[in-house]
């Protein structure tokens, strides 16, 4: 196995894909923090470059250590790679917070691939680009909104904590 997805991808990723992180974010915390501190821009690109799921789920979750210049636009490019829902919340939360509202495009391309392939992840991602500020081709249900805001608030709770020396 490449030693970078060894290190950042193989402890975590069961744990962080799809809506996992809900749940068993916490219990992963303190080493989660330490080697998303150590991953760096380019272990992070890496991770995102379209090779597997696993790898863009954590590098979907690191990517939050940086800003939108370093890895903005290979999330954009995961998003329009991404099939479903192992990797598309981690993805468009990211998207969300790395990215902003220039994101939203990107994600309406997805939903609108996950409508005609039933990926099975377009109310969750109409869920982020509502809150960006924007309309989708789908309406999110409740649960979809809830949950965003829990992986909202993992994902802002991660950044802080990638962010401290």
């Amino acid at each position: 196995m490449d030693p970078v997805e060894e290190r950042l991808v193989h402890p975590f990723y069961l744990e962080m894909m799809g809506l996992n992180a809900l749940l068993n974010a916490e219990a992963l915390w303190d080493d989660l923090a330490l080697e998303g501190r150590r991953a760096t821009e380019a272990d992070v690109k890496q991770l995102l470059a379209p090779n597997h799921w696993r790898p863009v789920v954590m590098g979907s979750w690191f990517s939050l250590k940086f800003g939108r210049d370093q890895v903005g636009g290979d999330l954009a490019s995961a998003i329009g790679l991404c099939r479903g829902t192992l990797t598309a919340p981690p993805l468009s939360v990211a998207a969300a917070i790395v990215i902003g509202d220039d994101a939203v495009p990107t994600l309406l391309d997805y939903i609108e691939r996950d409508l005609e392939r039933q990926y099975g992840s377009a109310t969750f991602v109409a869920a982020v680009v509502e809150v960006l500020g924007s309309d989708a081709p789908v309406s999110p249900e409740d649960r979809d909104r809830g949950a965003l805001g829990s992986m909202l608030a993992v994902a802002h709770r991660l950044r802080s904590a990638l962010a401290a020396d």
